[in-house]
């Protein structure tokens, strides 16, 4: 058998082609997983899902659709660029604005080209779409977690994190933004780790209140405790609320108690022609304490043409103002004028702890024919003489009509509390 035989150069041809070969094979190789659909992006719903797709998209067409390509087509498969076991983590922070204020590789590749690529790609990306308040950290930054890959993954390992600032830093800023379920679960986390919680809650609280005094069920004891915190639209609720006559007493209470100037609000409405006026401002000054509308109240207390019942309010209103004119309609009033007015007068006129002289004075009072004078009589004794009297009301019990009693009890819940040591 004639062997053909082997021309000089065949060895060095076939090394060629091997090595043609072997390099076909690492192109094949390294690039195999551009052949492949990108691994999907796992981004969630809402809108820190709806954000991390758009971010993923921005980046998406400079790093798979640009540079790795760029990297398959025009350098040769065995450079590094082109190796698919290579992938870098990138810890990115974004402003609100969508610049990006830095982009640090938390995990290298092993070869630095590689790195600095992810960080071109990244620095070219500006601007971002801008994250909303949704998604940004304490510090009003994006912060996220990205991983970059030459294989299938390429962009798609994208996750935000957190950046957190100690909690009593960062349930003012949440709540101001309206992000209360994230104050929630920020406050659930403090708690988890066993911080007091009394004044987080109280955060929570006067946000809610704040939430809750323009719902249709907010209350004045809601706007009260708003107004003692030092919130306008506390204030501004209880000055809108004095013009309604159901709340005028409680709201005006309520203002004086935080010290809002309530004369000077109401004290036109008794130089009007609707009598209506007259008594709400009346009630809302019940405890108003200031003489500067004691002139409009001595003239509602003595027209008799005025309804009783707001002639009544401002006799109430008057015995809170030291001055002697407010006196001196009290004592007249008192004397001549129909029986809720009178009565009103009377009681008026008694100090909280006035003492037992006034106790019996009431007391006199506590069979009148008018369930109007038995009522401020009976408001009388506790008024003057306290729960040490109480033996004195005895006659109450026998009383058919509900005024005089329950004229006490309204009394007695003005009563300081005593404390037990």
């Amino acid at each position: 058998m004639i062997r053909p035989q082997l021309r000089p150069w065949s060895a060095s041809f076939l090394a060629l082609v091997v090595l043609a070969a072997l390099a076909r094979r690492a192109e094949a190789d390294s690039i195999a997983a551009d052949k492949l659909s990108e691994t999907p992006l796992v981004a969630g719903s809402g809108p820190e899902g709806a954000y991390l797709r758009e971010l993923h998209a921005h980046i998406h067409r400079r790093w798979a659709d640009n540079f790795l390509r760029l990297a398959a087509d025009k350098l040769p498969a065995t450079n590094p660029l082109n190796d698919a076991t290579k992938v870098a983590e990138v810890d990115v922070i974004i402003a609100a604005d969508g610049q990006l204020i830095s982009a640090k590789i938390t995990r290298p590749s092993g070869f630095a080209g590689f790195d600095d690529a992810i960080v071109e790609v990244l620095h070219d990306g500006v601007p971002y779409p801008s994250p909303p308040p949704a998604v940004r950290s304490d510090d009003d930054k994006l912060h996220a977690h990205w991983l970059f890959a030459r294989d299938q993954r390429r962009c798609s390992g994208l996750s935000l994190t957190q950046a957190y600032d100690p909690v009593e830093v960062a349930l003012p800023k949440l709540l101001r933004t309206g992000r209360r379920a994230e104050a929630l679960a920020r406050v659930a986390m403090a708690r988890g780790a066993g911080l007091h919680a009394d004044p987080m809650f109280t955060l929570l609280a006067q946000d809610w209140n704040k939430a809750a005094i323009h719902e249709p069920w907010a209350t004045v004891r809601l706007a009260k405790w708003l107004a003692a915190h030092g919130d306008e639209e506390g204030v501004r609720w209880l000055r809108n609320a004095v013009r309604r006559p159901d709340l005028a007493g409680d709201a005006g209470a309520a203002l004086v108690a935080v010290k809002s100037p309530l004369c000077p609000l109401v004290k036109g409405w008794f130089d009007t022609d609707n009598w209506s006026d007259h008594k709400t401002a009346a009630i809302a000054l019940a405890t108003s304490t200031d003489p500067a509308c004691a002139p409009g109240l001595i003239k509602l207390l003595g027209n008799a043409k005025a309804h009783p019942d707001a002639r009544a309010a401002a006799a109430t209103a008057l015995g809170s103002i030291d001055d002697p004119a407010a006196k001196k309609a009290l004592a007249e009033a008192a004397k001549d004028a129909p029986p809720a007015v009178r009565g009103a007068a009377m009681l008026a006129q008694i100090r909280p702890g006035a003492g037992r002289a006034k106790v019996i004075a009431m007391e006199t009072l506590l069979r009148d024919p008018s369930p109007d004078l038995r009522a401020a009589a009976a408001a009388g004794v506790v008024r003057a003489g306290g729960d040490t009297n109480l033996d004195d009301l005895y006659v109450l019990f026998k009383d058919n009509d509900p005024r005089p009693a329950l004229a006490a009890l309204h009394e007695l819940e003005r009563l300081p509390t005593r404390r037990r040591s």
